[in-house]
């Protein structure tokens, strides 16, 4: 695998994925978005130009890699290998984290490489109490197989002392199998809020291997979803991307959303749950309250409309069926308040109609005049 890298995977959150031996063409410019605390056999020495990247093991054994810079005479290349605690590595390397291996010797040129090969290491005994850390200036350019076993994640994190821009190639050596399973995507995140009547859905994805779609998912009990939208990938394999939903028209209470995460050739996988409360969201017609009842001078109603411009029209009727009173409006979704001078009206019983001309729904209600 050829890869031209630049920034991009200056940082550990952004580290390349990797499970074969690999030429990077050329170096990174720099330390990325942020400069990592790296201690260990780098002493005082902080990144200059670094390339991170990430590869887990498939089979138990030990892991060995050999580092040759493609300059012959311009690079001095150092490494430190991390095993990680947890998924949290990246957050801090320094406690989910420990580093099984690092070398910081001067060399350069064709003789330059470095790396972690017992077959070629020189000058350790099997009595050496740390046959894994060269510190600078130390002569030893190579450091012993690092045992592991099947499932463990590393980190490595590779930087150039002399800053030449020009790449190098990694080749992988020992009994252990790297596994080359590569999820399609990795989300950082997955959230959603109400905003006034919808919903808002976002996520955003650090990486994206080969990834079709999005289908957006909604249940009111967390167990029965349906599918209410597809979003497609931006396939974007080493940049952030972020993306956003509507959900026009959520369930009255909790709505519970998750995302399909489908790949190219159809394999797919679900994110975790996220739950929004829509508690008092309008989906209905319908009349709310009426009071007071009985009136005696103004009655007041209160109805809701589901949908914006609906043309409505409220009308009231006495005990014998004849209209005393019409007024026809065009309202917005939400609730709405309307009141009625009724001071000129009969005693008795009066019917209010409330119609949506464009439905044809029809709600009733009945009231009375003292």
């Amino acid at each position: 695998m050829d890869i031209c890298i630049q920034n991009q995977y200056s940082d550990c959150n952004v580290s390349f994925p990797i499970c074969s031996s690999t030429s990077f063409n050329t170096n990174s410019f720099g330390v990325g978005n942020e400069l990592t605390n790296i201690p260990g056999c780098f002493g005082n020495s902080n990144e200059l130009e670094t390339v991170w990247m990430t590869f887990t093991t498939q089979t138990a054994g030990n892991i060995g890699f050999t580092i040759d810079p493609q300059s012959a005479t311009d690079d001095d290349y150092d490494f430190i290998l991390y095993r990680a605690d947890n998924n949290n590595f990246c957050d801090d390397i320094n406690t989910n984290g420990s580093i099984v291996s690092c070398n910081a010797s001067s060399s350069t040129g064709a003789s330059g490489s470095t790396g972690i090969n017992t077959l070629i290491s020189t000058g350790f005994t099997d009595n050496d109490p740390n046959p894994n850390s060269e510190n600078p200036g130390a002569g030893n350019p190579y450091n012993h197989f690092v045992p592991t076993t099947a499932g463990d994640k590393y980190y490595l994190i590779i930087d150039n002392f002399n800053t030449s821009n020009i790449g190098f190639d990694i080749s992988f050596s020992g009994t252990a199998d790297l596994d080359c399973t590569i999820l399609p995507l990795e989300l950082t995140e997955f959230g959603g809020e109400k905003v006034k009547e919808q919903n808002l859905l976002h996520w955003a994805t650090a990486r994206e291997y080969n990834t079709s779609h999005f289908e957006i998912e909604r249940s009111q009990d967390a167990m029965d979803f349906i599918k209410i939208g597809e979003l497609k990938s931006g396939n974007k394999k080493l940049e952030t991307q972020i993306y956003q939903y509507w959900d026009n028209e959520p369930q009255v209470g909790i709505n519970y959303y998750r995302l399909k995460q489908v790949d190219l050739d159809g394999t797919f996988t679900y994110t975790k749950t996220i739950a929004i409360d829509n508690q008092g969201i309008i989906t209905t017609f319908e009349i709310q309250k009426m009071y007071p009842n009985p009136a005696q001078n103004v009655i007041n109603f209160v109805f809701t409309v589901p949908t914006s411009n609906s043309e409505i029209q409220v009308e009231i009727f006495d005990s014998n069926g004849k209209s005393v009173s019409k007024n026809t409006n065009t309202y917005q979704k939400g609730v709405q308040n309307f009141n009625q001078n009724v001071s000129s009206f009969s005693k008795g019983l009066y019917i209010l109609r409330i119609s949506n001309l464009k439905t044809g729904e029809t709600l009733t209600e009945k009231f009375i005049k003292q």
